[in-house]
């Protein structure tokens, strides 16, 4: 339940943290390695998760409110096409 707003935690090695019910509001997140990491009701409202590693990430009941996803790795293994605003937007 840590607020960490506006927090930069780009390239952050947050693999199985433990961050459900964080704010992550504006937050950097480039490049960081959230695999396994439990985001479950996280608020992620406009953060930037560019580049950043997702898989088998908890994302249930998380805000993703123009939550920016390019080029990042989604929590299935594909990786998420640019223009991914809210969700990640995969080849067909």
């Amino acid at each position: 339940r840590a607020r960490l707003d506006e927090s930069d935690l780009s390239y952050a090695g947050l693999y199985h943290a433990q961050m459900q019910q964080t704010s992550l509001q504006n937050a950097l997140l480039v490049g960081a390695n959230l695999r396994h990491a439990n985001l479950s009701s996280a608020n992620l409202q406009d953060a930037d998760l560019s580049y950043a590693e997702l898989v088998g990430a908890r994302l249930d009941g998380a805000v993703l409110i123009n939550a920016r996803f390019d080029h990042a790795v989604w929590v299935n293994g594909k990786t998420c096409l640019p223009g991914s605003l809210g969700g990640c937007l995969q080849p067909q």
